[in-house]
């Protein structure tokens, strides 16, 4: 779940403004009242108590208590290695329902997993194409693909596109390259949904689909248990999923 938000002012700040607005009239009322009280006694001690409730009662300290508390709550999370982008999430976290995990790269270890080809026969110019398309991705699978072809002259790529949680393509030297999700890349073949021990790319060069790789996952060490203390501790708070692309898998 990826949530887009326009950037705005805090809302714990919104509050604290609008607080601090009537706390500032108060308090000088409050100072007007002992002044006024104190002066039918003596106009020295008028001014002192008038002064005095000010310093005392200062609107500061309402100024400096959002960014101290938000503070002290981002370097609680760092001692414990749970690190925010800035204050603005501290607040967001209190609205989240659900715990989303990513399931390639995130709870797999992308450097252990087994590659596998299946499909005709590339020559030597469409395995420079793939590597090529692969070459301008950053994302893990890519990674594999790119160190699993053994070329070693890369092509131009123009028109690349990487529409999220599908693929990626392009043009190389006049030919449509395709990588990615089965009806990404307009494949008849349907992945099974259930089998998220392998994960699937298609090729699909010119539109005509020759192939995919089949990548056997490795899953980081203490990855059962994991899922399970988050089930005994989460569950009634939250809903926990993990996902593969586009694809609500657990």
């Amino acid at each position: 779940m990826i949530l887009l938000i326009k950037k705005s002012e805090s809302q714990f700040t919104n509050f604290s403004n609008a607080v601090s607005k009537y706390f500032t009239i108060i308090v000088l009322l409050i100072a007007v009242i002992a002044a006024a009280f104190w002066y039918q006694t003596s106009s020295f001690i008028a001014i002192n108590v008038f002064t005095s409730v000010l310093i005392v009662a200062c609107p500061c300290a309402l100024a400096l208590s959002t960014p101290f508390t938000l503070g002290n709550t981002m370097r609680i999370f760092g001692r414990n290695k749970f690190y925010l982008k800035n204050s603005n999430v501290v607040e967001m976290m209190a609205k989240v329902n659900s715990i989303v995990f990513d399931k390639t790269g995130t709870i797999t270890e992308s450097g252990k997993s087994d590659i596998l080809y299946s499909g005709r026969l590339l020559n030597p110019t469409e395995l420079k194409c793939i590597k090529s398309l692969v070459r301008s991705s950053t994302h893990p699978l890519s990674k594999k693909i790119f160190d699993s072809i053994d070329v070693k002259e890369y092509f131009p790529v123009t028109k690349f596109s990487e529409p999220t949680g599908k693929g990626i393509e392009g043009l190389i030297y006049g030919h449509h390259v395709k990588i990615g999700s089965a009806d990404f890349v307009g494949s008849k073949t349907i992945d099974d949904d259930k089998d998220i021990v392998k994960t699937k790319v298609h090729i699909s060069i010119d539109d005509e689909v020759v192939g995919k790789f089949t990548f056997s996952n490795s899953y980081r060490d203490g990855i059962n248990s994991l899922v399970k203390n988050c089930h005994l501790i989460i569950n009634s708070l939250y809903s926990l999923e993990i996902i593969m692309g586009r694809k609500k898998i657990f």
